[in-house]
């Protein structure tokens, strides 16, 4: 389940800027056609990307992104609270497993491309 959570400072200003540099490096790599995946931005709760946190691991995510495979399967992309990588992005799919989507220097894992 996802929620609004308190924010604590600098913490989370550390812990959502790295989340969307993770989701800006996936977005040029759908943009590039190193990915495919589509994504939408949806500005019916705020114009801007709006940030929650899973109450079940503590991960946070944007909520009003919606990735989803050429055959429609959405997918959830998410980062840990404090992550030390550079590109910490979780990628979470159906069957509740999870790929790292990037290596540490920010390139497309080959396990996540398959």
């Amino acid at each position: 389940m996802t929620s609004s959570y308190r924010r604590l400072l600098p913490r989370d200003l550390f812990n959502e800027a790295k989340l969307l540099k993770c989701l800006g490096q996936l977005s040029l790599a759908i943009h590039d056609g190193k990915c495919k995946l589509r994504v939408e931005h949806s500005d019916d709760l705020w114009p801007g990307f709006v940030i929650s946190q899973d109450e079940s691991d503590g991960g946070i995510e944007v909520v009003n992104l919606a990735f989803s495979t050429p055959n429609g399967t959405e997918l959830r992309f998410k980062t840990g609270l404090n992550a030390r990588e550079s590109y910490p992005l979780f990628c979470e799919l159906p069957d509740g497993d999870e790929l790292k989507v990037f290596t540490e220097t920010g390139t497309l894992r080959r396990e996540f491309l398959r």
